[in-house]
């Protein structure tokens, strides 16, 4: 078995924010986190289920930071447990290159699900991986996890855990097949632990295959609010804005007036009406509200009658040109919307009105 070297990622804010974390790996999920569940307020549900993949070859136990990169990516890993939303998920979680014996090779362990996910369901399949030996078999455990999802439904994420220092060939072909098999309902998304530069060229590879997912780097994941960044990326997506409320635009027709104490059409404004009609045949709307208005006097009660029967006055005078009935309202206002002073007649007949509201 060859070992190989690795260059470390410097920068780890979880791992220095868990210093108390015990070095057994059964504990490594048992201390306080800074890491938070996420809201998903403003969001919407997009993933379904999900399949962790954590590398827990030989070289995931080189020193980083003054740590294990095997104990970094599990560490990420607890916290992005913590931060998962408070939804309905598949869950899975898969380890490779460990095995059962001192000459394993394409070793990989379906360490917990797949099932309906739970935090401490998930931090058990963690616990479960004792420490990091043997081959990095990366395409063998791509292929493992085609057959895994089989047996969920909906949108799928795949989460590769890994330094990408893969000791078998064809890792991307791997991930192009298993993309070819679920199309758009997965993808594929890589967490480089390490700098490598041969495993950051596989690593991006391999998302990139995915089509719809990315590669991030531990250090990115090192902060609560950058693994909240993530798991927002990977399990939710942002509630479609409102539709815009309807365009309303008032047509003022102050020429079209009423005598006092009436709601007959004069004849006059009778042109005025078909010219409206016309334009309303021509141009769709959803809706014209038809507002009735009076001048002040007389009593409240009887203006806002009065501001009734003149609006219902021109929805028939509309109907009879063609207009639909359906799509006209009437509503009368009394005197309560005055465009002029009531002081003197010459101003109270501005006041006895229809006016339209068209809600494109």
């Amino acid at each position: 078995m060859q070992l190989k070297k690795t260059v470390c990622l410097g920068v780890l804010g979880i791992a220095v924010a868990l210093a108390g974390c015990a070095q057994q790996a059964k504990n490594i999920c048992d201390v306080k986190s800074p890491c938070q569940k996420i809201s998903t307020d403003g969001y919407v549900q997009k993933t379904d289920s999900f399949l962790v993949l954590l590398d827990s070859s030989e070289t995931m136990g080189d020193m980083c930071a003054g740590q294990k990169k095997f104990d970094i990516a599990k560490k990420l890993l607890c916290c992005m447990n913590v931060t998962m939303p408070d939804l309905k998920f598949t869950g899975g979680l898969r380890s490779f290159g460990r095995g059962h014996g001192l000459f394993s090779i394409n070793a990989t362990t379906l360490e917990y699900g797949m099932t309906d996910y739970t935090r401490p369901g998930l931090e058990g399949g963690l616990a479960s991986i004792g420490f990091p030996f043997g081959n990095t078999p990366l395409s063998h455990v791509i292929s493992a996890a085609q057959e895994d999802l089989k047996s969920v439904q909906g949108k799928m994420a795949l989460i590769i855990v890994s330094d990408g220092k893969a000791t078998d060939e064809g890792a991307v072909t791997a991930a192009e097949a298993i993309k070819r098999t679920y199309g758009e309902r997965l993808c594929i998304y890589t967490v480089l632990v390490g700098n490598d530069p041969a495993g950051l060229q596989t690593m991006k590879k391999i998302a990139s295959a995915g089509g719809c997912g990315f590669m991030v780097t531990a250090g990115r994941l090192s902060s609560a609010e950058g693994m909240a960044g993530f798991v927002k990326e990977v399990f939710l997506a942002k509630k479609a804005a409102k539709a815009p409320a309807p365009v309303a635009e008032k047509i003022v027709l102050s020429s079209i007036m009423f005598d006092l104490d009436s709601a007959l059409i004069k004849p006059e404004y009778a042109l005025i009406l078909d010219e409206v009609a016309a334009i309303l045949k021509k141009h769709s709307y959803r809706q014209i509200v038809i507002e009735g208005h009076t001048c002040a006097l007389a009593s409240d009660a009887y203006n806002m009658d009065l501001s009734k029967r003149r609006a219902a006055a021109t929805k028939e005078y509309l109907v009879g040109k063609g207009i639909s009935d359906a799509g006209l309202v009437t509503k009368g206002y009394g005197e309560s919307r005055p465009v002029a002073d009531n002081a003197a007649e010459a101003s109270r007949k501005l006041n006895r009105r229809v006016e339209f509201l068209v809600l494109q």
